[in-house]
């Protein structure tokens, strides 16, 4: 009898002693056949021999294949491992038995795992997984879980993890907390060597945004972000540090951090501005650095106060008043959840109407003006079931009139243009900086209109929010002659004098000998997008582009305060 094939590509031993004890299994078990059933004649009238029927208990352990391989032979694969062998009937089931002996042995005490981890293969087909384990790679896994989901060190040390692993490789070496922390601050110096060599390579110059934030046990710490434009004019966001900051923070303290920073990361000769908020120590550290770095138009532009942070300070202000119909509001959304029963009595209002169940009433935080906005939003969305609910529920006495229902509409139509503001420049995939302008104009001659509104709530809110603009408008251009000519554009309602600096400079003839490159690219006509025929003008639409006029992310446009930090991420230091 021929010696088996075995497909895997492992020797297989066979001694005389097992052959004999299987041949004799086979034999034994084999039914007997009678004669009559041996022969069956077809249509054709011609015999047809019966298929035997698999008695060997090995074929418990092993599937017959549909495909055959190149050579025509019938084929099985192991039910465990997924190995494959020949199973012709000359070939005989020694082979078999004795793989299914190692593997009985091996999955003794672990239950397959195969079909967790079969992958498919270019072909379509099944394939098992890698035989090797490298445990390098399983350590780099690992370090790569816990950075991105936020797990604590100890996180290797979990009995319930440790048979996990144990349960995927028998041999696995676990490691301890010390061990992973060691790992992970690898992994970062070099992500952090990559990253400084990337900064290297920016093609013009960084803007930067910064903002200080405080743990529950009352610990300061500061962010810094870099933002710049790459070689195919797209938007880079890269964090530089969020680190502690003992205090004092002072202007002098907060100036030498953030200089710290940019000296190690090697970019302090590479910065077009920063980014930061309104506090009073911002505007001294920004002075203070400008004697530090190498600064375009001599500083001038490098300080840039967070727009979405002046807005949520002009709407806090407008905001500090409530209007009845608000608190008419709150006090429905509070009383509908303070009560499973009154929840679900919406929810299959909501559900009858055919409404949309997963845009629920919103209650909000009396300091964010952003959650009022979504509180109001919600309302009206709910009107119909919110009136509904005042019929059919007696205990229920804060609905308001369809006056105030009216008023709801207004103002949360008004404070929608606020909210779409915050937003537009609080982004941080696109540009802000070409936004600046028409957004703030916007919110100008929104606030002169509904000065003049018959509602005398929106009025007086206008009226507030328009009196903290103008005071912060007054210190946004870096000139007295700059701040004259742009605040007198922005009050004109037909904003005639907008252009007016870009006109007069238009206007002006010059005498030198040799024009500008600047001069040159507005003397000629329109060139496509993509056309680089003037290098300076490239870089200096670059750092435009890439300064920031909001340090704060679309989810924090309302924060009225210091950021805080979560309570899992307060013990990490």
């Amino acid at each position: 009898m021929d010696e088996p094939i075995n497909l895997s590509g492992d020797e297989v031993d066979v001694s005389d002693d097992e052959i004999g004890d299987e041949m004799e299994e086979e034999v034994g078990s084999a039914p007997p056949i009678s004669n009559q059933n041996m022969h069956k004649p077809n249509l054709s009238g011609n015999p047809v021999k019966r298929k035997r029927k698999l008695t060997s208990r090995v074929w418990k352990a092993f599937e017959i294949l549909k495909e055959s391989d190149s050579k025509g032979n019938m084929l099985c694969k192991c039910k465990k491992c997924g190995t494959t062998y020949i199973a012709k009937s000359s070939h005989g089931t020694g082979n078999l038995l004795r793989h299914k002996r190692a593997c009985d042995l091996i999955y003794k005490s672990y239950k397959d795992v195969g079909q967790l981890l079969i992958q498919s293969n270019l072909k379509g087909s099944l394939g098992t997984r890698s035989p090797t384990f490298k445990a390098d790679e399983f350590r780099e896994l690992v370090v790569v879980a816990i950075a991105t989901h936020n797990l604590p060190f100890q996180f290797v040390e979990y009995e319930g993890i440790r048979k996990c692993f144990a349960y995927l490789y028998p041999e696995v070496k676990t490691f301890c907390r010390n061990t992973i922390k060691k790992e992970i601050f690898n992994t970062y110096s070099i992500e952090k060597s990559k990253l400084c060599d990337l900064l290297q390579l920016v093609p013009g110059r960084i803007a930067l945004t910064s903002d200080c934030w405080t743990s529950v046990t009352t610990d300061g710490h500061i962010s810094l972000t870099a933002h710049f434009v790459d070689h195919n004019w797209c938007l880079q966001k890269r964090i530089l540090a969020f680190t502690s900051m003992p205090p004092p923070h002072n202007c002098a303290s907060l100036a030498e951090r953030v200089c710290g920073l940019l000296k190690q990361w090697r970019i302090d000769k590479k910065i077009v501005s920063i980014t930061l908020d309104n506090a009073s120590a911002n505007d001294s550290m920004g002075n203070a650095l400008k004697f530090d770095l190498n600064l375009m138009f001599d500083g001038d532009y490098f300080h840039v106060r967070c727009c979405a942070h002046i807005l949520n300070l002009i709407v806090q202000d407008g905001i500090r008043e409530l209007d009845g119909a608000i608190i008419k509001v709150r006090d429905i959304v509070k009383y509908y959840k303070g009560s499973q029963a009154r929840k679900k009595s919406i929810l299959r209002y909501v559900q009858y109407v055919g409404f949309e169940s997963t845009r629920g009433l919103r209650q909000d935080v009396p300091t964010r003006w952003n959650s009022t906005y979504h509180m109001l939003d919600s309302a009206l969305y709910h009107k119909k079931t919110i009136l509904h609910l005042a019929k059919t529920d007696a205990n229920y006495v804060h609905c308001p009139s369809f006056e105030e229902w009216s008023r709801i509409e207004k103002i949360c139509n008004f404070l929608q243009v606020f909210y779409d503001v915050s937003l537009a420049f609080s982004g941080s995939k696109y540009p802000t900086s070409n936004i600046y302008f028409p957004n703030v104009l916007k919110i100008r001659l929104l606030l002169q209109e509904e000065k003049e509104n018959g509602d005398t709530s929106i009025k007086n809110m206008a009226k507030n929010m328009h009196l903290k603009f103008d005071k912060y408008w007054s210190v946004s251009a870096t000139t007295k002659k700059n701040e004259s000519s742009s605040h007198s554009g922005v009050a004109n309602d037909k904003s005639d004098t907008y252009m007016t600096d870009f006109d007069d400079f238009f206007s002006c003839e010059f005498t030198t000998g040799g024009k500008s490159e600047l001069q040159s690219y507005l003397e000629e006509p329109k060139l496509p997008r993509t056309g680089s025929m003037h290098p300076d003008i490239e870089a200096l639409c670059k750092h435009t582009l890439t300064m920031k006029i909001g340090d704060v992310n679309e989810d924090e446009s309302d924060v009225p305060s210091t950021p805080s930090i979560q309570t899992q991420h307060s013990g990490l230091g």
